[in-house]
C-alpha cells in the first residue's frame, strides 16, 4: 500500500472537515477518516478519479464499497445506515479480473471461481 497516498488522503479529508465525524462527537476519539457518503465519494472521484466498482453488505449491516480509478489507485470504504462512510484502506496498482458472464445487474462470482452456476 502506498503510505504516502494514504497519508495525503487522510490529511486532505481531515482538512475539508470530514474527519470529525469519525469521533462521533468525542473530540478525543481517534479513528479512520469518515464523512458523509456523498462527500467521500465526490472527493475520491474528483481528486483520484475513483468510481465505485463493487459493493457488498457485511454481516453487521455496513456496506463495504471498493472504489478504483483507471490509473490503478483504489480505496475501500464502509458506510453505515446513517450514510457516514469511513476509509478502511487505500493503495495503488489495482487490477480487475474478469468475473465471467454477466447475469442481470452483476456478475456471477461462481463462474469466475470455476464452480457450477446455479
Amino acid at each position: 500500500m502506498n503510505l504516502l497516498r494514504t497519508g495525503l488522503a487522510i490529511a486532505t479529508i481531515a482538512a475539508i472537515g470530514l474527519l470529525p465525524l469519525a469521533a462521533q462527537g468525542d473530540p478525543t476519539a481517534t479513528g479512520p477518516p469518515c464523512g458523509f457518503h456523498a462527500q467521500m465519494t465526490d472527493y475520491l472521484r474528483t481528486v483520484y478519479g475513483e468510481i465505485p466498482i463493487g459493493r457488498g453488505l457485511r454481516g453487521d449491516g455496513m456496506v463495504l464499497e471498493v472504489m478504483a480509478a483507471p490509473v490503478g489507485s483504489w480505496t475501500i470504504i464502509v458506510t453505515g445506515p446513517n450514510s457516514v462512510s469511513c476509509l478502511v484502506s487505500a493503495g495503488e496498482s489495482w487490477e480487475m479480473f474478469p468475473l465471467g458472464p454477466s447475469s442481470g445487474s452483476g456478475h456471477r462470482l461462481t463462474a469466475a471461481v470455476g464452480a457450477d452456476p446455479e
